[in-house]
């Protein structure tokens, strides 16, 4: 585990939705997981959803065992994926992780 990490990543590939008050919906992919934190990639929108640092958004995805999990996250970082800028890899913290969520990185 890399040093400057406080928890350790799960890799994990999944389909995510990404769901925001003001700008609707999106597609995404998830990286990999942790207890506070996700690593994703957007899928190409349109119109495009510009999620920059401090965004806050609800997450859905389901697991492979059907369970469906929701996190209420907000964006670190975030920048457009070369070479043609259509997607865009973040860097989210999940804002006050349920202890089921927590339970559930466990079982991964």
């Amino acid at each position: 585990m890399d040093d400057r990490r406080r928890a350790r990543r799960i890799v994990i590939k999944l389909k995510a939705e990404i769901v925001t008050e003001s700008q609707g919906s999106n597609t995404g992919y998830l990286e990999n997981l942790s207890e506070e934190g996700i690593y994703m990639i957007s899928a190409p929108a349109n119109p495009m959803i510009d999620l920059q640092p401090g965004t806050a958004f609800d997450l859905k995805f389901q697991l492979p065992s059907g369970q469906n999990v929701n996190l209420h996250c907000k964006v670190k970082w975030s920048f457009k994926t070369p070479p043609h800028c259509l997607t865009s890899s973040m860097g989210l913290e999940i804002i006050d992780p349920p202890e089921e969520y927590k339970e559930l990185l466990k079982t991964l």
